[in-house]
């Protein structure tokens, strides 16, 4: 149906937005701190799903946002040897 072409039109120029601003910002900001700034969209999204559509966060989720953060930690504060 033209709804659903509609929506995958908009995700579509979401995505190359999206990469648009994430090369742009390598001009802006080293390539590392760039890409961990870019990977914390899923906690956004996380968050944001559970401000405006009423998503439930269990400990499960939070607890695996966690861990993921603590991952990006360690590889945003790693030194080459």
């Amino acid at each position: 149906s033209l709804r659903i072409v509609a929506i995958a039109a908009l995700g579509g120029a979401a995505i190359v937005i999206n990469w648009l601003l994430l090369f742009s910002s390598f001009s802006h900001a080293s390539i590392s701190i760039a890409t961990a700034v870019y990977n914390t969209q899923p906690f956004m999204l996380v968050g944001f799903g559970a401000l405006f559509f009423s998503e439930r966060l269990t400990m499960t989720k939070l607890a695996w946002l966690g861990i993921a953060f603590a991952g990006m930690l360690l590889i945003v504060h790693a030194s080459p040897d």
